[in-house]
C-alpha cells in the first residue's frame, strides 16, 4: 500500500527508524554520498542518526518528493539528515552537521 505524504511528524519518524533497520532498505544518493565523503560523515553514523533521530519539522515537497529531516547528536554533533520515505526504502539525499540548537527556557 503507498504512503500517503506528508507524514505527521511522530509516524514518519516511526516509519523511519523502522526501514533503517531493515537491511538494504537505505539508498544513498549520489549527492549523499558526496557529502558524506566532504563532511566526514561515515555510512555507520548515517544510520545510527536514521535509527535514533528525530523529526522535529513538517515534511517538506521539493522536486515533487516529500522530505523528512532527520536530526541526532552525534560525537558531541547535531548531524542530520535529509530522507525521501519511499514504500519500503529510504533514499537519503544529504547529511551534513549542523548547530546545536540553543535551549528555549519557558
Amino acid at each position: 500500500m503507498p504512503i500517503e505524504h506528508p507524514l505527521p511528524r511522530a509516524e514518519a519518524q516511526r516509519l523511519i527508524r523502522r526501514l533503517a533497520l531493515t537491511p538494504g532498505a537505505i539508498y544513498q544518493r549520489g549527492h549523499c554520498r558526496e557529502q558524506m565523503r566532504k563532511r566526514r560523515i561515515d555510512a555507520a553514523e548515517l544510520e545510527r542518526v536514521l535509527r535514533n533521530g528525530e523529526v522535529n519539522e513538517p515534511a517538506y515537497k521539493r522536486s515533487d518528493e516529500w522530505r523528512y529531516k532527520v536530526e541526532a547528536s552525534s560525537g558531541g554533533d547535531l548531524v542530520a539528515v535529509t530522507v525521501i520515505v519511499l514504500d519500503t526504502m529510504l533514499h537519503i539525499h544529504t547529511v551534513y552537521r549542523a548547530r546545536k540548537r540553543a535551549k528555549v527556557t519557558p
